[in-house]
This record gives structure tokens, C-alpha cells and sequence, in this order.
């Protein structure tokens, strides 16, 4: 088992242990700050990017941007990160494009991994050339 599948088995695990959303998000919360010390740092890095530009959003939910990092990753695979990276550097060069264009691309590839569609294609797809994360 990899270790995407063992993290969506942990939230599973954690989402059966507490039903209540609040206490899910706290347990959730403790174990990426766990994985977060030991490996994930470009899912750390989405997870700042996602409370920038989607953080209102959300909180409305209630979706945690750290949990919507790793769902991201276990959902796209672990370029997401440096595509996400990639798109926001891109975007924030270009003075054409706005603050809300970005979050709405962000919006949508979020949106498809909390639906879990492993069939949509990210919007952030093939800007992973202007990352300035370590693959």
C-alpha cells in the first residue's frame, strides 16, 4: 500500500472516530501537522496557497486547506503541488490576471477533489515549469 492510500485510509479512520465535523477537523488537523513535520512539505505549500485565495470559501464548508491539500494529492497525484505552485507563480507575474481568476481555477480543481473525480483534469495541469518547489 502506498502512501496516498494509507493516508486516505487514516482520514477515513479519523472520519468514523469522529462523526461530529468539528472534532474530524481537529483530529485531521493533529495528524498533518504529524505528517507535515516529517515529509509533505509542497502539500504544506498548497495548503498556503489554498488559505490565500480560497480560505473564506472553505471555512463556508467546512473543508480545512491543509485537508484539501492532501485530498488534492491523493486524488491528482503529487505533481499537483508543483503545478499548483506553477499556476499561482504564473498568474501572479502576469498583471492581466486577477485575484478572482485565479481562485476560480483553484475553486475548480479543489471542487473536483472533494468530489473525488479522478477523471477531471486540473486547470493548474502543465504549469508545474514555473514552480520553485524541489520535485
Amino acid at each position: 500500500m502506498n502512501t496516498k492510500d494509507k493516508l486516505y485510509e487514516k482520514l477515513i479512520a479519523l472520519r468514523k472516530e469522529f462523526p461530529n465535523n468539528q472534532e474530524f477537523g481537529n483530529a485531521v488537523a493533529k495528524h498533518l501537522e504529524y505528517l507535515n513535520k516529517t515529509t509533505m512539505t509542497n502539500a504544506e505549500n498548497t495548503a498556503k496557497i489554498l488559505e490565500k485565495y480560497l480560505g473564506e470559501e472553505l471555512k463556508s464548508v467546512p473543508v480545512l486547506p491543509s485537508f484539501a491539500s492532501y485530498l488534492m494529492e491523493y486524488i491528482f497525484g503529487e505533481n499537483i503541488h508543483l503545478q499548483v505552485d506553477g499556476f499561482v507563480n504564473f498568474c501572479e507575474k502576469d498583471d492581466t490576471i486577477t485575484f478572482d481568476e485565479i481562485k476560480v481555477e483553484l475553486s475548480h480543481d479543489v471542487g473536483g477533489a472533494l468530489k473525488q473525480d479522478k477523471l477531471m483534469l486540473p486547470r493548474v495541469s502543465h504549469y508545474e515549469k514555473y514552480t520553485n518547489l524541489k520535485k
